[in-house]
């Protein structure tokens, strides 16, 4: 029995690791060794591969976020702390691809800033509230300086090594004591 899951977890691996021009519908039939005409019965096109792919990561991440700031037994420094791990590390597409999906998928790529937006901005929002009404943060920052600091700071860590194959584990030492650095100005205990 064929499994959408196995085509569109081998084509996300096979995407991650080359250009999206570069993995063609036989190479995907042949590393999940299952016919071609059997991966258009599930996808029309590569292009509706990939939107999968891309709608499917995306669902992920935002579950993901979800889970974390509306739990209420996770105390509000570690909540943030898990948030911008998940939002800085989960970067639905390598950097490399970003202008491969400008050009050819401009509707995928309408999708990504949207939800870029609803996570990096709007669930942050609903978060800081939280640290506000929690008398955690100092209220005379604004909550828009406070989400461009903390995103694009540890937003870059990860971005910028994002094409590599390995994960570089000090990465997460760096994201921490970023985290720590900026947070000092921020909270008022």
């Amino acid at each position: 029995m064929v499994n959408i899951d196995l085509i569109s977890k081998k084509a996300e691996e096979l995407f991650k690791n080359s250009d999206f021009n570069n993995v063609s519908m036989d190479r995907i039939a042949k590393e999940t060794k299952i016919s071609k005409k059997t991966i258009y019965k599930f996808f029309s096109s590569k292009y509706e591969l990939i939107s999968y792919c891309c709608e499917k990561r995306m669902y992920y991440v935002e579950e993901s976020i979800k889970e974390i700031i509306f739990n209420d037994e996770i105390i509000f420094k570690e909540k943030l702390r898990k948030y911008l791990l998940i939002v800085s590390k989960n970067q639905v597409f390598p950097k490399r691809h970003l202008d491969n999906i400008y050009s050819h998928f401009p509707e995928i790529l309408k999708n990504y800033n949207n939800f870029k937006k609803k996570c990096e901005c709007d669930y942050f929002k609903i978060l800081l509230e939280e640290g506000y009404k929690q008398n955690q943060l100092n209220k005379n920052i604004e909550t828009d300086t406070i989400i461009n600091v903390f995103i694009n700071s540890l937003k870059n860590i990860f971005v910028s090594n994002s094409d590599k194959k390995e994960e570089n584990e000090n990465l997460h030492d760096l994201f921490n004591n970023t985290f720590e650095i900026i947070s000092k100005g921020i909270f008022l205990i």
